[in-house]
């Protein structure tokens, strides 16, 4: 299962006020500066939030920042919480994770 653009807009709350389209030469710029055409239309919202013009959002961006900010507890394998005195996030874990998958065993409850 992958991520839809519309999961990335509602995962990051850009799904009010933000639309999925783009504009045609905002995909016709990043192409002419070496973006792949369909990376940009997926990476990309416009948000009229804080603009009644609109100003792109960057929806990869947004997610990591997400996980930035999403507090986690780890536990080992005696339920004690190794993250007690850590602001561990869930990047910081899966940075972890994906760099030391040797030390790992991943449960979720």
């Amino acid at each position: 299962m992958a991520f839809t653009k519309g999961d990335l807009m509602k995962l990051t709350g850009n799904d009010n006020s933000v639309d999925s389209a783009i504009p045609e030469k905002l995909v016709d710029e990043m192409k002419r500066l070496g973006f792949n055409a369909s990376d940009v239309i997926y990476a990309i919202a416009y948000s009229y939030k804080d603009n009644s013009f609109g100003i792109p959002i960057n929806l990869s961006l947004e997610f990591i920042k997400l996980l930035e900010n999403t507090k986690i507890e780890v536990m080992n394998n005696e339920g004690l919480m190794v993250t007690k005195e850590m602001n561990y996030t869930l990047a910081d874990f899966m940075l972890s994770y994906l760099t030391n998958t040797d030390r790992w065993e991943l449960r979720i409850k």
